[in-house]
């Protein structure tokens, strides 16, 4: 038998929306946060201010950062007795493992007999190393990159992983479509869950090599295209 000319591949996770629920998270660690605080209505109150700050940063910088988000919290209700608390919910290993979403762990396992398993993601290191611990030991050591600006740290990511063969699955469209025209060779996979799959539109000119509604579907995929 011959030996195979074809690269290896590397199989690169965006991770909010992907393989982690941020949606569900924030139900869980805002309405946390505000019984902290008070109870009834003082505490639905908070947990609406919660939201509302966690929309000012997605509008600010794209992502949520928990300090900033506790700075904030503190400064609009005045009250700041409680932030080595509120930091522990957002942190809480139990809570980030529960909102990782339930076909993630047996998807990454199946891929890592494929592939190399990576991480691209966009947001503060601290908090997304968080929602990764869990499922630390499938990813590659070498190959979990976690930026505060993905577009401008693409080329940089890509040139890394220039001798592997590169499936790309991102929930943002945008993103896929930037990935494309940095390295046309890149298999661009758009999983169609989370706020921003909801409401994107199509872009004209682009079409991503794949869409897919769940990550069960990424292992055939990978595994068809690797073998082809």
């Amino acid at each position: 038998m011959r030996p195979s000319n074809k690269p290896p591949s590397i199989i690169l996770f965006d991770l909010d929306n992907t393989l982690f629920d941020p949606r569900s998270f924030r139900e869980t660690i805002f309405k946390k946060i505000g019984n902290l605080y008070a109870k009834g209505a003082r505490a639905k109150k908070i947990t609406s201010i919660c939201q509302e700050i966690y929309d000012d940063f997605i509008r600010e910088f794209g992502f949520f950062h928990p300090d900033f988000f506790i700075k904030r919290l503190s400064a609009k209700i005045k009250e700041s007795g409680q932030n080595k608390e509120v930091k522990k919910v957002i942190f809480d290993p139990k809570i980030i493992k529960d909102k990782i979403h339930k076909d993630t762990p047996s998807s990454l396992k199946a891929i890592s007999g494929i592939g190399v398993i990576g991480i691209f993601s966009q947001g503060e290191k601290m908090f997304q190393h968080a929602k990764i611990a869990s499922l630390k030991h499938l990813f590659h050591k070498d190959h979990i990159y976690v930026t505060e600006d993905k577009k401008s740290s693409m080329p940089k990511v890509f040139s890394n992983i220039k001798n592997y063969r590169i499936y790309f699955i991102d929930d943002i469209l945008p993103m896929l479509n930037i990935a494309k025209k940095i390295n046309p060779d890149v298999f661009t996979i758009w999983i169609k869950r989370g706020r921003y799959a909801e409401k994107q539109k199509e872009i004209p000119g682009f079409v991503p090599d794949a869409t897919i509604n769940n990550l069960k579907e990424v292992v055939e995929l990978v595994k068809k295209n690797t073998e082809a």
